[in-house]
C-alpha cells in the first residue's frame, strides 16, 4: 500500500472529507490514472465509503474547482451510485465541466447528469446534448442510454459551437418551410455515398423550397465551414470539425451537387476539400469525410467548373484517399481526363 493511500484510509476513517479534499486537490492526477493497479485500492476504498462521506467529499473538493481536471474525475468517481439531488452544487460543476469537452470517456456521468436534469424538470443544454452525441459517435463504454439520449427528439438539429452551425441555427426559425425537413434528412447522410431513396427525398424537398434558393442559402452556410471555434473545447482543437454535425455538413454538400449548376458552388466545394485535408498538428487532416463529400459533390456537377476544380485539386493535393476519389471522379467525365482541365481554374 502506498503512503498517499494510507493516508487517504486514515483521513476517511477520521471521517475528516476538508483534509481529505485537499490532499486529494493537492496530488493531482496520479500518473497512471486513479485506475492504475497502484491506485486502485484507494480509489475503491473511497467508493466503499458510506454516502454521507463521500457526499460531504464531493461537495469539499468543489473548493478546489480550480486546481485541475483531476478534481472533476474524483468527483465522478466518489459520486458513482448517488443521487445529484442530494449535491445540486455538485451536479452544477460537473455539468459545467463536462459542457466545455469534445467528448467524455466517463459516459456514465453523462448519462447520470443528463438522468438528473430530466428527473428535475429541467432539460439538457444544447452544449450537453452536443457531448453526448460526439461521445456517443466514438463507441467508448457507450451504452444503450447513451445512445438514447443522443438520439432523443427535441434536441438542436446540429451543435452550437462551430459558425457555420451557429448561423444554421440562427437562420432556421426564420426560413419556414421544408428547411427543417431539409436539414432533418441531411443529418442522415451516413453512408459514403447518397443511396437512390435519400436523392430522392433530398430532390423533393429541393423541389419545394426552390432550388436555387437553397443552393444559394446552403452556399452560405458552406462558405462559413472550417472556420475556427469561436471558443474551442477540452480535448480538441480550435479547428477541429465536430464529428457529429460532419454528418449534417456532408449531407447538406450532397444536396448542392442536386442543386443548379453554378461556378461559385463549384469554386466553394474545391475550397472546402483544401480546407477540411489541412493538416492539425499531431492529429492529422482536419475532416477527411468533408473533403470527400466535396469531391462526390464535385463529381456529381456538370459544366466546367466543377471539372475544372477536380483537375486543380488533382494537381497538387496529396491525401491518397482523396487522391483516388479525384482519379475516379475525372476518369468518369465523359472520356475527360485529368490532363484536359486547366488545374488553374479558381
Amino acid at each position: 500500500m502506498t503512503e498517499m493511500s494510507q493516508e487517504i484510509r486514515r483521513l476517511a476513517g477520521a471521517g475528516d472529507v476538508e483534509a481529505l479534499a485537499g490532499t486529494l486537490a493537492r496530488r493531482g492526477l496520479p500518473p497512471g490514472g486513479f485506475w492504475s493497479l497502484e491506485e486502485r485500492p484507494a480509489t475503491e476504498f473511497l467508493l466503499a465509503q458510506d454516502d454521507v462521506l463521500r457526499i460531504g467529499l464531493a461537495g469539499a473538493l468543489l473548493r478546489y474547482g480550480d486546481a485541475g481536471d483531476h478534481i472533476a474525475t474524483l468527483m465522478e468517481i466518489v459520486t458513482r451510485g448517488l443521487p445529484f439531488t442530494a449535491m445540486p452544487e455538485v451536479a452544477a460543476f460537473l455539468l459545467g465541466h463536462v459542457e466545455e469537452e469534445v467528448t467524455y470517456a466517463a459516459s456514465g456521468l453523462l448519462v447520470r447528469l443528463a438522468d438528473h436534469l430530466l428527473e428535475t424538470g429541467r432539460g439538457l443544454s444544447p452544449e450537453l446534448v452536443a457531448v453526448i452525441r460526439r461521445t456517443s459517435m466514438t463507441g467508448w463504454w457507450t451504452g444503450g442510454r447513451l445512445r438514447e439520449l443522443a438520439a432523443s427528439s427535441g434536441h438542436p438539429p446540429i451543435n452550437p459551437g462551430e459558425v457555420w452551425a451557429d448561423r444554421v441555427l440562427a437562420d432556421l426559425p426564420g426560413l419556414g418551410g421544408r428547411w427543417g425537413e431539409l436539414l432533418a434528412h441531411t443529418a442522415t447522410a451516413r453512408a459514403a455515398r447518397p443511396g437512390a431513396a435519400w436523392e430522392r427525398r433530398a430532390g423533393a424537398l429541393l423541389e419545394e423550397i426552390g432550388g436555387e434558393k437553397a443552393r444559394r442559402k446552403i452556399a452560405d452556410w458552406i462558405g462559413l465551414a472550417g472556420r475556427p471555434r469561436p471558443l474551442p473545447l477540452r480535448g480538441g482543437h480550435p479547428e477541429d470539425f465536430d464529428s457529429y454535425n460532419a454528418v449534417t455538413l456532408r449531407g447538406l454538400i450532397w444536396v448542392l451537387a442536386f442543386s443548379p449548376p453554378h461556378s461559385d458552388t463549384a469554386r466553394l466545394l474545391g475550397e472546402l476539400v483544401e480546407t477540411a485535408l489541412r493538416e492539425i498538428p499531431g492529429s492529422g487532416p482536419r475532416s477527411p469525410l468533408v473533403a470527400g463529400a466535396a469531391v462526390y459533390a464535385l463529381s456529381r456537377m456538370d459544366g466546367e467548373a466543377a471539372l475544372s476544380q477536380l483537375a486543380r485539386l488533382r494537381a497538387h493535393l496529396t491525401h491518397k484517399r482523396t487522391l483516388k476519389a479525384l482519379d475516379a471522379a475525372l476518369d468518369a467525365r465523359a472520356g475527360v481526363s485529368a490532363g484536359d482541365a486547366s488545374p488553374h481554374a479558381r
